[in-house]
């Protein structure tokens, strides 16, 4: 990403925080619901739809991109269960995109010529490995390692994102050793309802400890104080995170700058909070018309999704955030 795209993306961010005006920087793109484990806080397996062909899914995008979008999530599911996922890669890097994608990493290293061209590839880790393969399934930990291995070999940009829940809370340390071991970053953020992506499977059972999981958070913005880099969660971020499960409303950019498809090619505005299934909208003949009146509903409380906890904290304008935001560009 150059200077001037930028300072686009800049000027953009500024006008819609200021205006409340929506700008589709973020599309992220659900290929697929499908996917091949079953993690216990997670309830997207469980959703059942059709999905668009390559051409169709490219038309979608190519709308986005005419739009302004900048940034591609390729997420799921597991985006890795399509066969054309390298096509859909490439398709968006000629558009000058920055892609990023969401995997379980089981399939990274049989598919690693697909992912060639990602920006950024986030894989799910939770913990050491008789815990994260409590949470997600036996010889899953070692697939994982191996595919940061693989990603690392290959020149490809690789993070961690960890959700934390009852079985790993204690084992936090643990992350962040396998992230400085591998030179990766890591974004934390509790286990929750909303993240389940299903509001009728019941998770109550494994949510942490709201004791043990405060002292997680403050394990790590202590870290983070002390200059662990690993950390991609901001100081603000983790101290958003450290007040769940109460009430702790943000204002929201994501709606403004970050719009969800799902694999059947609806849109939608957010898909962190309950019932998020029930705001599928179609697309109009205008994508802009469609986007513009898409609108938070009125479920949508506050927000414990870490990497929309930051982007939202930049509302307030505060330089340090800004230039933050700046960074990472």
């Amino acid at each position: 990403m150059d200077f001037f795209d930028k300072v686009v993306i800049a000027k953009k961010a500024v006008e819609g925080i200021i205006f409340k005006k929506k700008f589709p920087l973020i599309a992220v793109c659900h290929v697929t619901y499908r996917c091949n484990l079953k993690c216990v806080y997670c309830g997207y397996h469980e959703r059942n739809t059709d999905e668009l062909d390559t051409n169709n899914l490219f038309c979608l995008i190519e709308k986005f991109y005419r739009l302004g979008t900048k940034f591609i999530v390729i997420t799921g599911g597991e985006p890795l269960l399509r066969d054309d996922l390298g096509e859909i890669v490439d398709f968006c890097k000629k558009k000058r995109m920055f892609v990023s994608m969401n995997s379980n990493g089981m399939f990274v290293k049989e598919k690693i010529d697909a992912i060639r061209n990602i920006d950024m590839l986030k894989l799910s880790l939770d913990g050491p490995r008789p815990i994260n393969d409590r949470i997600k399934g036996k010889g899953v930990y070692d697939k994982v390692i191996g595919a940061i291995e693989a990603c690392k070999r290959e020149g490809i940009k690789v993070n961690i994102t960890t959700v934390i829940s009852k079985y790993n809370v204690f084992f936090i340390r643990h992350i962040l050793d396998i992230a400085k071991e591998y030179g990766v970053g890591v974004f934390f953020q509790p286990a929750d309802q909303t993240h389940c992506g299903n509001i009728e499977k019941n998770i109550i059972s494994e949510l942490p400890n709201e004791t043990d999981y405060k002292k997680a958070i403050t394990l790590l913005i202590k870290e983070k104080h002390e200059g662990n880099n690993c950390i991609n969660n901001s100081v603000a971020g983790l101290q958003h995170l450290y007040r769940w499960p109460g009430p702790r409303k943000i204002p929201c950019l994501v709606s403004l700058f970050s719009f969800f498809l799902s694999p059947d090619g609806r849109v939608f505005i957010c898909d962190m909070f309950p019932c998020s299934q029930n705001y599928l909208t179609s697309i109009g003949r205008s994508l802009k018309e469609t986007l513009g009146n898409l609108t938070l509903p009125y479920r949508c409380e506050h927000c414990w999704t870490g990497s929309a906890i930051d982007f939202n904290l930049l509302a307030g304008l505060k330089l340090s955030r800004v230039v933050a935001f700046w960074n990472k560009l």
